[in-house]
């Protein structure tokens, strides 16, 4: 398969990870998709390169292009290079919008760009690209005239206007026009760079171009061809566009004729909305077609983890199926006037890693749906998913990579990008962590023992940046002071294969990279390959001092059979082996993997036998903090919380009901004899006014006043001056009141549902008891 995939022009390094993450139907189905043509360059030199380097760019020989009509000698259309340096130099964000020459014609209007500083009231269009597809520009900010025309007429402009309803020229935000290029301004470059975080994540909608999908026809493709195409876009595989499609609220992607936003528009039964499905011609798999929905289901949800939607989305991925569907040719039709379910839930609906494995098949719980900010167990996930996504991907900057990184783990890039090592950069995101991945220990890519200033250090588990060793949510880690505290307790399932912590009775002999141990249960001997060849020294050097050293493996030793099972050696400082050992003290010394040897190789050599500790004991790993420092803020996240959706959800609903309560009652009271206006009565009915229209005047003053207070609040967080400090005082109050609140519409939610279920037990009673036939 991986030669078709090849003959197709599909990178080897996609094929690799694809490979790892779907079945062998949609395998099938994607190699099918030829992906010939659309670029001038091909993966002929991605096989021997660590990651893809097709889409990678010679900035010095750069060339923006020009559309396909174009005869290629239009005039250069630039931005106000100085009015978008004074803004950025005050804090601000340039914003671009194109406006025609009136006294220009119609069939030849003259363009112009103008700038403008973002508002928070300003509604605006990130246009997110792959540099190696030409619309960049190294030297100037600005673009081709021929790229300005086609994003004001035709499908572009009509696309800007859908995108933001409003009167006035549709505002955008580029890299090539907005972030400056000039060698005298490098400092403002690098704050804009910096500010990307808040640019998307502020935008009303990211405008995806590709030029693979610019030339696909979204019109005549399957609902499923369109899905995979933009799952599998060169945008999909590079570092820079997983930090903007995953900050973005909303991900358009714009082909040949048609922008499709598959989040929002479909979902995993198909659309959404059943109208705008057959108006966009959107064909679905037959109802009938199971391995055809398998293969868009598994798209989707390969689809909807990789830009996060879980943390951001209010939409479900799988949302109720209306009962009402219907096949029609291929498309889901609506019948009954039935507008299709978009299921409600909050911004945040986040797996935690303790309890994950007793969750749903999403790895949701309904308490996610009310989550006010992230906690350490999302913060968990949040990094595990940052760092797989990463491993994959490419950027022809790597000194940005820590800039993406710190924007995807809600750091301030700034502060980050302070620090003067890419070393310590990651050291700082690493230790301000509550929670890590025991996975960490596997990791065989670049660290902190490679750095000069490294020797002596028990930090050598930390890594530079995210490499090709797959993490893992479980097991978990603490971090405390100086110590790091495995727990495999967390999230603990019956079903679930655990780490082993295994003692080495007697020293390794190091032969080259391995030695060999033997498992006293089985006689079984195992082969364990020490990777960091180049820190052989520092391990004989530690061989030579330490008194015993520990194996810790991620599954248990009787997997080790087919496949290696991976691994981390460590030196033991809790001294010599006790009977009963209840608590073991290590420091990482290098990742290892594991595998069954045949016992018929040559095993003159004296070969350790290793003890199995008791998974109650306690095994802390050693590690040096960071001296006099604080951790790093972390911007505040835009979800339940800054937007007051508790707050107006809670208030109003209730006070609603509260205050009809309280007519009734008074009308009650009136209507019983002498019908006097008692106290009672003037309680109630100033109960009423107070709870009815009090509760809409108050949700009108939070909706014009206090919501865009707060929204200016949350965009101060992007700022590098943002520290921890501003969560306090009032604004503290506020968040804590939110969740106060958020608790309140959990025990509502679930009170409602209990209402519901019990109900739905009544009707089911009743029509068993009517489908019952006397005898």
């Amino acid at each position: 398969m991986k030669e078709i995939f090849l003959t197709q022009g599909w990178c080897p390094h996609q094929i690799r990870r694809l490979q790892q993450v779907y079945t062998l139907e949609t395998l099938t189905y994607l190699s099918s998709l030829d992906r010939r043509g659309f670029r001038p360059n091909n993966h002929d030199g991605c096989a021997t390169a660590a990651r893809c380097i097709a889409n990678n760019v010679d900035m010095k020989n750069y060339n923006t292009a020009h559309t396909p009509s174009c005869s290629k000698d239009c005039s250069t259309l630039a931005v106000d290079y100085a009015a978008v340096v004074a803004i950025i130099r005050d804090g601000g964000v340039p914003l671009v919008s194109i406006h025609v020459d009136p006294a220009s014609g119609v069939l030849e209007p003259v363009f112009h760009l103008r700038v403008r500083p973002r508002l928070p009231s300003t509604r605006y269009t990130v246009l997110s690209h792959v540099w190696f597809d030409g619309l960049g520009n190294p030297s100037a900010n600005a673009l081709p005239s021929c790229q300005v025309h086609w994003r004001w007429t035709g499908r572009a402009k009509a696309l800007f206007f859908i995108l933001n309803a409003s009167p006035q020229p549709p505002v955008f935000w580029m890299d090539t026009l907005c972030i400056p290029v000039g060698d005298s301004e490098k400092s403002l470059r690098k704050t804009a760079i910096n500010q990307m975080a808040s640019i998307y994540a502020a935008a009303v909608q990211e405008l995806v171009l590709d030029s693979e999908l610019l030339q696909c026809n979204a019109r005549v493709s399957t609902a499923t061809e369109s899905l995979a195409r933009m799952a599998c876009s060169a945008w999909m595989t590079r570092s820079w566009t997983l930090q903007e499609g995953v900050l973005a609220r909303e991900c358009v992607f714009q082909f040949e004729n048609h922008a499709i936003d598959p989040v929002h528009e479909w979902c995993l039964h198909g659309p959404r909305d059943p109208y705008r499905a057959v108006t966009h011609k959107a064909v679905f798999p037959d109802v009938e077609d199971v391995a055809g929905w398998s293969i868009y289901k598994e798209l989707y949800n390969n689809f909807w983890d990789t830009l996060h939607q879980d943390w951001k989305s209010r939409f479900r991925r799988d949302p109720p199926t209306p009962a009402a569907y219907k096949a029609d040719g291929g498309a889901l039709v609506s019948i009954g006037g039935f507008r299709g379910s978009q299921a409600v839930g909050k911004v945040h609906t986040l797996p935690a890693a303790e309890g994950l494995l007793k969750r749903g098949k999403s790895g949701l719980d309904k308490k996610d749906h009310f989550t006010m900010d992230l906690g350490d167990e999302h913060r968990l996930k949040q990094l595990v998913d940052t760092w797989n996504e990463l491993a994959h991907r490419s950027t022809t900057m790597p000194e940005d990579l820590h800039v993406i990184i710190a924007n995807l783990l809600d750091f301030n890039a700034d502060r980050v990008m302070e620090i003067a090592t890419r070393a310590e950069r990651m050291r700082a995101m690493i230790l301000g962590f509550k929670l890590l991945p025991v996975s960490l220990f596997w990791n065989t890519g670049s660290k902190w023992r490679d750095e000069p200033h490294s020797l002596g250090s028990c930090n050598g588990w930390i890594p530079v940046e995210p490499s090709k060793s797959k993490l893992t949510l479980l097991p978990v880690m603490r971090v405390t002071p100086q110590w790091l505290h495995l727990d495999f307790e967390i999230g603990r399932d019956d079903n679930a294969t655990m780490p082993q912590v295994l003692l080495l009775q007697t020293k390794p002999a190091i032969d080259t990279t391995t030695f060999m141990f033997m498992d006293p249960r089985s006689r079984v001997h195992y082969g364990v390959t020490l990777y960091e060849d180049q820190h052989r020294a520092e391990l004989e050097e530690r061989i030579a001092i330490d008194t015993s050293f520990c194996l810790i493996i991620e599954t248990p030793l009787q997997l080790a059979v087919d496949y290696a099972t991976r691994g981390a050696m460590y030196s033991r400082l809790s001294g010599p082996l006790e009977d009963q050992i209840k608590e073991v003290q290590l420091i990482y010394c290098f990742p290892i993997d594991i595998r069954r040897i045949n016992t018929a190789l040559d095993i003159s050599k004296h070969v350790p036998q290793v003890e199995y500790l008791p998974p109650s004991t306690k095994v802390l790993v050693k590690y040096d903090p960071i001296d006099n420092s604080k951790p790093l803020p972390r911007r505040l996240n835009n979800g339940p919380s800054l937007q007051g959706a508790v707050a107006v959800i809670i208030l109003a609903p209730l006070s609603a009901v509260a205050a009809v309560g309280c007519l009734f009652a008074f009308v009650a009271i009136i209507a019983q004899p002498p019908h006097t206006f008692s106290s009672s009565a003037r309680g109630l009915l100033i109960a009423f006014f107070a709870l009815g229209p009090g509760a809409g005047i108050l949700g009108l003053v939070w909706l014009l006043f206090m919501m865009p207070f707060i929204y200016r609040k949350w965009l101060l967080s992007f700022n590098s001056n943002w520290a921890d400090s501003d969560r306090k005082g009032w604004w503290g109050k506020y968040v804590r009141m939110e969740k106060k609140l958020g608790r309140v519409e959990l025990g509502v939610f679930e009170w409602v549902e209990n209402i519901v279920k019990r109900w739905k037990l009544t009707v089911a009673h009743r029509r068993r008891n009517e489908t019952i036939i006397p005898a």
